[in-house]
């Protein structure tokens, strides 16, 4: 996370000279635009659902919770670290990319 962090203050110049940078991504890509395509097949999620975009929104939910641990805590005096708010912060994001993803009726 601090690589990615310092990388991105970097303007990725560093990463971009890796030529297998992009290709190490394809993976969850693939496998969220099956997700995606099985449930639009089962006609429960919609079909407007750009993969990369679902997985900016996973990852940013995830990543601001773990990347601003220490400064949250002070703000906010709760730890995301905690046991008790790791359970309900994954129940959050889970309900947060279903509802994002899910069909309306």
């Amino acid at each position: 996370m601090r690589l990615v962090t310092i990388e991105n203050i970097n303007g990725a110049k560093y990463v971009e000279q890796v030529k297998s940078f992009k290709g190490r991504n394809v993976t969850v890509i693939h496998t969220i635009e099956d997700l995606l395509a099985r449930g639009v097949a089962a006609g429960q999620f919609r079909n407007d659902i750009d993969a990369i975009d679902l997985h900016l929104l996973i990852s940013s939910l995830c990543f601001h919770r773990i990347g601003n641990r220490h400064t949250f805590g002070t703000a906010f005096g709760r730890d995301p670290a905690h046991p008790r708010l790791r359970a309900r912060h994954r129940a959050m994001i889970v309900d947060a990319v279903l509802r994002f993803v899910r069909k309306e009726d």
